[in-house]
């Protein structure tokens, strides 16, 4: 039985302020109930009885917005259903799932799942394929650029639904700003960022980032710069002037002392913060909940404002983080519908997908919650700010498609980058040269 999506769609107050750490969440689809979606892939029955048991495994704060959203399932069903909702470590979900999945037993009946890695799964062939399920109304209800981390190589399918996403921002410090005299609107690219660092204090930096972990830079710069690492037939495109440009603006944030090199998270970017001398953090907007937790001394003392463009009046919208939710194609008929029939209420409906975001502290894919009042309510971390930036944001954020061989890409670049920050290379065209020639020969992909 399905309950059909409701075009009302809808760390603790995002965590008070925006999801603390859920940096991998659950790309569900809005999806109607048929047998099959693409050809050979498993699909939602039709006329199956529902389950009367579910096991969601979840990561960070969102299993308080599912266990609120549940308890509202119960009520409007009537069905005696039993919830087993978990909250997983960020590797032993994603390894649990990989590893029941690719054996075809064991596993949730709905897992949360890293946005920009399910469609390794999707390469599986073992995720239930929720496009029958979902109409052209539910389609366009969810930004546009969600659907693309859950359909396969060439964009066919739809393999889960977003539960969240992670629209960048940058969170700045006001005494540091105050300090030398600027205001955010000061902040128009990355340019600016290192012609400002000359001015900040002499232990201080604009920036901590981590050369370990420079994929996620490249990416976000990437799509920010409406750029693409594979064409439509899933051939690699990693040789552009647009990576080139990102891993450039990383080795020179670098090279003129305008980043640190330190990572996020790590006890010397935490006493960074605490100490003034760190001066912004540009990420997905769960870090304002993270934020809330790590300094929470610092209260008053952060404000929130675009993260800065590439270029002189660029794009300044990108994407860090957000997830999915999939449902194994391996579970029984009535345990796909049951699973589908949740995820349909929970990530569809406007007030179901606002309750999740408030009380689990993460940004919602749903457009229709984007007109919620609560948006507009001063946070006092954040000086008075207000999450509508984050809003206004993320519909402007451009699409950039996914493969299944986009978590070794990710991760492989991010290792590139760094060799070029360290002049492993002559120059960004050199690198990107060799990344893309390697990155093809060793996934067996061609060159676009």
């Amino acid at each position: 039985m399905s309950r059909g999506c409701d075009s009302t769609v809808s760390r603790r107050q995002l965590v008070s302020a925006l999801g603390a750490g859920t940096t991998a969440a659950m790309l569900a689809g809005c999806v109607g109930i048929g047998e099959e979606g693409e050809e050979g892939s498993v699909g939602v029955p039709e006329d199956a009885d529902l389950a009367d048991s579910l096991l969601i495994w979840s990561l960070g704060t969102q299993p308080e917005g599912l266990e609120v959203v549940k308890e509202r399932y119960l009520e409007e069903t009537g069905d005696d259903v039993e919830f087993d909702i978990q909250e997983l470590g960020y590797d032993e979900l994603h390894d649990s799932q990989q590893a029941s999945i690719a054996s075809g037993s064991g596993g949730p009946d709905i897992g949360a799942y890293e946005g920009r890695w399910t469609n390794q799964l999707v390469g599986t062939g073992g995720l239930v394929n929720l496009e029958n399920q979902i109409d052209q109304e539910t389609e366009d209800a969810m930004v546009d650029w969600t659907w693309d981390m859950v359909s396969d190589d060439t964009g066919d399918g739809r393999y889960g639904l977003p539960i969240d996403i992670a629209p960048v921002v940058t969170f700045y410090n006001r005494e540091i700003y105050d300090e030398i005299g600027i205001t955010p609107e000061d902040i128009e690219t990355y340019d600016d960022f290192i012609e400002y660092a000359d001015e900040l204090p002499e232990d201080a930096n604009w920036m901590g980032i981590g050369s370990g972990v420079l994929e996620w830079r490249w990416e976000m710069l990437l799509r920010q710069q409406g750029g693409e690492a594979y064409d439509e037939e899933g051939n690699l495109m990693i040789n552009t002037e647009e990576t080139r440009r990102a891993a450039e603006i990383i080795k020179e944030l670098y090279d003129t002392g305008t980043a640190t090199d330190t990572e996020e998270f790590t006890e010397p970017w935490v006493t960074g913060l605490q100490e003034n001398r760190i001066a912004t953090v540009t990420s997905g907007a769960w870090m304002a909940g993270s934020l809330i937790d790590t300094v929470p001394d610092m209260e008053g003392q952060w404000g929130i404002h675009r993260p800065p463009a590439v270029t002189e009046g660029g794009n300044r919208a990108t994407n860090h983080g957000g997830s999915n939710l999939i449902i194994p194609a391996h579970k029984d008929e009535e345990t796909i519908a049951r699973a589908w029939d949740f995820m349909e209420f929970a990530l569809t409906n406007e007030e179901q997908m606002m309750t999740i975001a408030r009380e689990a502290g993460i940004f919602p894919p749903l457009e229709a919650t984007y007109d919620d009042e609560w948006w507009e309510q001063e946070q006092e971390f954040f000086g008075g700010d207000t999450y509508e930036e984050i809003v206004d944001l993320a519909t402007e954020i451009p699409t950039m498609r996914m493969i299944s061989d986009h978590r070794e890409v990710y991760e492989r670049m991010g290792d590139f980058i760094a060799d070029y920050v360290n002049d492993g290379y002559d120059s960004a065209e050199e690198m990107a040269a060799d990344a893309e020639e390697t990155l093809a020969n060793d996934l067996g992909r061609d060159v676009a």
